[in-house]
């Protein structure tokens, strides 16, 4: 077991999917493990893994991204293929693409 601190190894980027209350006391031994940091969690937020990632001066990413993502995925790949739906009509599919791209840009530019 590796314990977190001063002598953590680093990385390109955390992923976490841990609730936000369960990584409070780590938040900010984690968040230095990384320049990029991805927090699945997306309620409430920002969580604290976010906030100290944020203040660190990561890129942080957080579950809406991975939400945003899967749209993609889905409205250009395999439209309907995950859920055995008809594809997206031209309106959904539009609408989805523009909460995609919002999410994207706030992503890569946090301020």
């Amino acid at each position: 077991m590796t314990t977190l601190g001063a002598s953590s190894p680093s990385t390109d980027i955390v992923v976490s999917t841990i609730p936000a209350a369960g990584l409070a006391t780590h938040a900010d031994a984690v968040a230095a493990l990384a320049p990029v940091v991805f927090d699945s969690v997306y309620d409430p937020w920002p969580t604290p893994l976010a906030a100290a990632a944020h203040q660190r001066g990561a890129l942080v990413l957080n579950g809406l991204d991975l939400l945003a993502a899967g749209i993609e995925v889905e409205l250009y790949n395999c439209p309907g293929a995950y859920h055995g739906a008809d594809p997206l009509d031209p309106r959904t599919a539009g609408v989805a693409f523009t909460v995609y791209n919002a999410a994207l840009g706030a992503a890569l530019n946090p301020d």
